[in-house]
């Protein structure tokens, strides 16, 4: 169900004289709610717009390993059950976009809080890479690799990719009011920035996310 079907729903039930105060405190609260499900789905679409665009992106020199280390720091704080491990490299820099950068650490730990249970184990690792996509290995960048103990993704979404609009499991965006174009977000924040994301099942048993970006 559209946020618009949910909502146009509750708004003829708001129109009946037969509903009690109660009943339309919920309504207007499900309303509400709805509201907010649709403006982050119509910025999510926004934000894919834009990221398909041919214009190059607003680059400057961003420090990845700062917003990784503060999500990692987030993600303890907002789930204190959680083991999470870390192993991060200092000061590693890339040229990119403060912006669309900060939205891919948060869409992927997002991800992690919204579809793993919060007692999940959760590894994380940023490193310098050298090689990359390059054929003959000159190219430089860093590997971004998240793995968690979380239920994982379906088998065969492995092989297939991240799709632009498609979405792994339509009920685990129902559940946790997200959009479901968050992963389609961050694959058109990766390949702005001459990337690859990787997705693979995770030795902890769910999935591991892997994220090479170059550095220049």
């Amino acid at each position: 169900r559209t946020p618009l079907t949910v909502i146009k729903g509750y708004v003829e039930m708001l129109s009946s004289k037969n509903m009690t105060a109660e009943q339309k405190d919920r309504a207007f609260e499900r309303v509400n709610a709805e509201v907010t499900r649709m403006q982050g789905l119509i910025n999510d679409l926004l934000m894919l717009a834009e990221l398909g665009e041919a214009k190059p992106v607003e680059t400057g020199m961003v420090n990845l390993s700062t917003l990784v280390q503060a999500a990692v720091d987030d993600l303890k704080a907002l789930q204190p059950k959680r083991k999470v491990s870390a192993s991060i490299d200092e000061n590693l820099n890339i040229a990119g976009s403060a912006e669309y950068l900060a939205q891919l650490v948060a869409n992927l730990f997002g991800n992690l809080r919204r579809h793993t249970p919060d007692d999940a184990r959760v590894s994380v690792s940023l490193s310098g890479a050298d090689g990359g996509p390059s054929s003959d290995g000159s190219q430089t960048g860093v590997i971004l690799t998240v793995d968690d103990g979380g239920p994982g993704l379906p088998a065969e979404s492995y092989a297939r990719g991240i799709s632009a609009f498609q979405r792994f499991d339509d009920s685990r965006s129902r559940e946790s009011g997200g959009s479901g174009l968050g992963m389609s977000i961050m694959a058109g924040i990766v390949r702005q920035h001459g990337g690859r994301i990787d997705l693979n099942q995770s030795p902890l048993g769910g999935l591991q996310t892997v994220i090479y970006l170059p550095i220049k």
